[in-house]
């Protein structure tokens, strides 16, 4: 077993062009890191709502968002905007404008 983990971090090393020392620390706190990454990811974030007329579609611009990053999808603000309205419209809020200032407060 001890010569199995002696080869990995011989792997980690050079694959990585760290020190063994280096190695070690990252693998001791691997559970600490995973941890960490974990409360950070986009799934585990809640969005609170303020309050806004437009919680709903908040929402769900929001969850089209996480949808298209996990897929690897560019987004901008404007694709962003337009989204936003092509929901709206669904949701019949024909009032909602996508502009720069409900962008910066949905961002």
């Amino acid at each position: 077993m001890k010569k199995h983990l002696s080869q990995r971090k011989k792997i980690l090393q050079l694959q990585f062009g760290i020190g063994k020392t280096t190695v070690s620390d990252i693998l001791k706190r691997s559970g600490e890191y995973k941890t960490i990454y974990e409360d950070n990811t986009t799934s585990a974030r809640k969005r609170h709502d303020t309050g806004s007329k437009y919680g709903e579609l908040n929402d769900l611009v929001f969850q089209w968002f996480k949808q298209a990053r996990a897929k690897n999808i560019p987004l901008s603000g404007p694709i962003i905007q337009e989204k936003a309205l092509e929901l709206a419209e669904t949701l019949d809020l024909t009032d909602f404008k996508a502009s720069n200032g409900w962008l910066e407060s949905w961002r």
